[in-house]
């Protein structure tokens, strides 16, 4: 029988990064400035404050407190001048305010001061449908002996009365890569010295389905402050129709986001706030980087995406900036990885009756920020989802009636996927694929693709597979050809990239490709997985169905085969903003020609996307420019009855 397609929701989002103001509005004047912040209205003429700021109409309302403004951020992966101004330069590690030293000086711009106490890098992990867990950090003289607690209760209920207790983790930076954590920063030097932060957990349990309910947090001690409150709508299962709801099923995806001005934040925020997403998936590559500069750049990151974060639950995926990132080709300092696989950990702690620490359980961040993501991906999801993984690496979960499995594809010794992954990947994907009666739609994500347009150059299946996992390889600057760096586009292996001593050859990004087509791809053709969505290419692809490497027709009509999308640019630091559709059979600026039988669209700049499905018959992905919000491409799987 013939099923209608779903109607795609094109509202428009309009957005780009917002100005930080609310997350931020108990920091402290910088040390650097002893007569205290400045005016911003009088630190700025009017140009000046409509290049720097989202909404220069907030100025006079902020006065001299300090904010990260949405204009300054225009920035690479780390403050290097003269390419940043003093003001992008401050704003990389935080919020800002304008002062002078002196009265007759010259005005400066420096970053402020974390409050002792003060909740902030509010952030829900879904855990599983009824289950989200709040994670956020405070910064504290000693580590804590009490729990953290949550007020919490339904909107409708007015002011929150029920009382939940979490946990805390005390985390000590340790950067051993002093060239990121030591950057003079317009007369000053961040210190590398370590430095404490605390990290806190609550699980809001036994949610119902798409309800409106209100926190706030505060860390242990009762004289400490409270958050404001905040409100966000319950994630949801499959079959809540039944009680008079819906069965729609919207999640934002994309991957590669930084605190960059061109980024989707406005944009998820508008979107969840009226609807027309629930959940977002972010696929890895968060903040760029977050060790950067004693971990305040991971600090300024979260503080940023508290706006959205704080009222719109996440799943986030860990991507190479987060485990193998590094300055030109250079393997990451312990301490992103670290913080990135702890912040996650909210999604394992959702699970009733889980253990708070795990002897089994891989959480080896070293910076804040992988701290505070990947112990809420433990504390959640991955003790909750389906097959629980005991790991914030992989995991999965139902949202309303798609099955998410989030993997870590780090192309990295032994294989690419294998071992205990590969082993719960299949029997997950086997529990879904059996479940399909209930949750119709499976959906396979990690950070890396395995067909991109960029793979389709000779120069490309030859270069270094340690080069394309570095940050250089990752496209271009600049949208006028302009490179990351004076390295060439693709490189190839280099004789230091040789394990001399077991005469181990280096392996090129075709051999890398391949062995993630034969082994997670054979997963995917065998359990009829719908799509395979993954970034890191920073650009928008996606093939028609196919199976084992070829395309099995030119429809999406019962298809025979994964779709494999692409989207890659949710806001990367320093590459152009400006969004198009490009034909497949083109060369984008440094991008090669793509094979026209495997893709059917292909595209360039700042963008996201959005999943939406009512029912088993169809669903529809949306690819969203983050600039004004239109729908660039739009396209639906549709299945029909036998």
């Amino acid at each position: 029988m013939a099923c209608t397609l779903l109607t795609a929701l094109l509202l428009t989002a309009t957005g780009n990064m917002d100005d930080v103001i609310d997350s931020v509005a108990a920091f402290n004047p910088p040390p650097e400035c002893p007569l205290g912040c400045m005016n911003w209205t009088a630190a700025l003429n009017t140009s000046e404050q409509a290049a720097t700021f989202a909404d220069p109409s907030l100025l006079p309302s902020l006065g001299a407190r300090c904010a990260i403004p949405g204009r300054a951020l225009l920035s690479l992966t780390q403050p290097v001048a003269p390419v940043m101004t003093p003001i992008e330069a401050a704003a990389f590690y935080g919020p800002i305010c304008p002062c002078r030293t002196s009265n007759n000086a010259p005005i400066e711009y420096h970053t402020c001061v974390a409050p002792l106490f003060v909740p902030e890098q509010i952030n829900l992990q879904v855990a599983n449908s009824s289950t989200v867990v709040v994670s956020f950090v405070t910064h504290e003289l000693l580590p804590p002996t009490t729990s953290p607690v949550a007020r919490f209760g339904l909107a409708s209920d007015g002011a929150p009365t029920v009382v939940f207790s979490g946990v805390s983790h005390w985390f000590e930076t340790s950067h051993v890569n002093g060239s990121k954590a030591c950057i003079q920063v317009t007369g000053s030097t961040r210190k590398c010295t370590a430095r404490n932060i605390t990290m806190h957990f609550v699980r809001f349990p036994a949610l119902q389905p798409r309800q409106k309910y209100t926190y706030q947090v505060r860390s242990g001690a009762s004289d400490n402050a409270w958050s404001k409150l905040y409100t966000f709508r319950a994630p949801y299962g499959h079959g809540t129709s039944g009680n008079g709801g819906s069965n729609m099923t919207r999640v934002a995806i994309y991957g590669d986001m930084g605190n960059d001005a061109s980024n989707n934040m406005g944009n998820l925020r508008e979107d969840c706030s009226r609807g027309t997403i629930d959940v977002i998936v972010h696929m890895g590559d968060h903040a760029y980087n977050m060790g950067n500069g004693n971990d305040y750049h991971g600090d300024a990151y979260m503080q940023a995406f508290q706006g959205v974060l704080a009222q719109c639950p996440w799943l986030p995926v860990i991507g190479n900036h987060e485990s193998t990132m590094g300055e030109g080709r250079d393997r990451v300092d312990l301490s992103t990885e670290e913080r990135y696989l702890n912040q996650s950990w909210g999604v394992m702690y959702g699970q009733e009756g889980t253990q708070v620490e795990t002897g089994t359980a891989r959480t080896t961040a070293t910076t804040s920020l992988g701290h505070l993501i990947t112990r809420s991906s433990f504390y959640g999801a991955a003790s909750h989802g389906p097959t629980p993984s005991r790991t914030s690496q992989w995991y999965s979960v139902d949202i309303g009636l798609i099955h998410f499995v989030m993997l870590d594809l780090d192309p990295g010794p032994p294989a690419v996927f294998s071992g205990a992954q590969a082993e719960w990947a299949a029997a997950d994907l086997a529990l879904a694929d059996a479940n399909r009666a209930n949750v119709p739609w499976i959906v396979v994500t990690s950070h890396f693709p395995m067909y991109s347009a960029v793979f389709y150059e000779e120069d490309a299946w030859n270069a270094s597979a340690a080069w394309y996992d570095a940050e250089v390889a990752e496209n271009e600057r600049k949208g006028d050809g302009t490179r990351w760096s004076a390295t060439p586009h693709f490189q190839g292996c280099r004789k230091e990239d040789r394990n001399t001593s077991t005469k181990t050859k280096c392996q090129t990004v075709k051999e890398v490709v391949d062995e993630a087509i034969a082994s997670l791809g054979a997963l995917l053709d065998q359990y009829h997985v719908d799509i395979y969505a993954a970034g890191h290419v920073h650009s928008y692809s996606m093939t028609w169905p196919v199976v084992n490497g070829s395309a099995t027709s030119k429809s999406l009509v019962n298809p025979k085969g994964t779709v494999h999308l692409l989207e890659g640019n949710g806001g990367v630091p320093g590459t152009h903003s400006h969004s198009k559709m490009v034909p497949c059979t083109k060369s984008a600026p440094q991008e090669p020609i793509a094979p026209i039988g495997l893709f059917r669209a292909c595209g360039q700049g700042k963008n996201y996307g959005r999943l939406a499905t009512s029912n088993s018959s169809v669903l529809t992905y949306e690819h969203v420019n983050n600039q004004d919000g239109r729908v660039m491409d739009t396209w639906s799987i549709v299945k029909t009855m036998d």
